[in-house]
């Protein structure tokens, strides 16, 4: 994902966007150190990377418009061209090539391989795979079906939205609580937990989306504050990185 803007607001616009989602992998930021970015030049760098992704299909785009119509001045137009161009540097220069018209010889490794495995938890990079990754070195073997989720920045708590469709089968959770630096394994048998329903309580769903489960696991009981069921029992591993 990448997003622009200036330095104070992003961190909150992130984490509102994807805590507790597990699509992302990794966040470029593109900011200034001065946040001399207004919303004409976000607009213009914007629809510029938008279009960059159409043409070199090498990336999805939630953004199925070409963004908002940017009003900026000739000089503006230069200034952020040029800005625009030592950023697709950069991130060359760290392994991220998806705006890159060269043809890839070798397969992306992605993010900056110098990082740790303990700072690209804890700062939530490549997460998933990186969590995945790490229980696997220490022996810890997870199934097919791994949700996953990162403490909340603002919330004793785990957000996650599994798909219902995985309460018929053997599923594991892997919560990352980047505060303590511990990886927590749950491991749900098959139908072992059930949706609420008139005749019996148990897991909600979304409002929206009836298919995906609305679960907010507290980091300190691991009970789900939606329906209250006690997710403690499930676990299997806590790991410390």
């Amino acid at each position: 994902m990448v997003y622009i803007g200036q330095s104070s607001d992003l961190a909150k616009r992130i984490t509102q966007h994807i805590v507790g989602k597990d699509w992302w992998e990794s966040v470029i930021i593109l900011t200034t150190s001065n946040n001399r970015f207004n919303h004409a030049d976000i607009d213009y760098l914007e629809s510029v990377l938008i279009e960059k992704a159409f043409k070199l299909n090498s990336l999805d785009c939630n953004n199925k418009n070409k963004g908002n119509n940017p009003k900026i001045s000739k000089f503006q137009h230069v200034s952020l061209d040029q800005f625009l161009e030592e950023a697709f540097f950069l991130m060359e220069l760290i392994g991220i090539t998806v705006f890159s018209e060269k043809k890839k010889s070798v397969r992306n490794k992605g993010l900056i391989s110098t990082l740790d495995i303990n700072t690209k938890l804890t700062i939530g990079k490549r997460a998933k795979s990186d969590a995945l990754t790490y229980l696997s070195e220490q022996g810890i073997k997870l199934g097919k079906k791994v949700s996953y989720a990162i403490k909340s920045s603002d919330k004793d708590e785990f957000w996650i939205n599994p798909r219902t469709s995985l309460l018929h089968i053997d599923w594991d959770i892997v919560l990352n609580d980047n505060a303590k630096q511990e990886l927590i394994v749950m491991h749900i048998p098959a139908d072992s937990l059930s949706l609420n329903s008139a005749s019996s309580p148990g897991l909600v769903v979304r409002n929206d989306k009836e298919e995906l489960i609305d679960l907010n696991i507290s980091s300190v009981t691991f009970h789900d504050r939606k329906s209250d069921i006690d997710f403690s029992r499930y676990i299997i591993h806590k790991v410390r990185y």
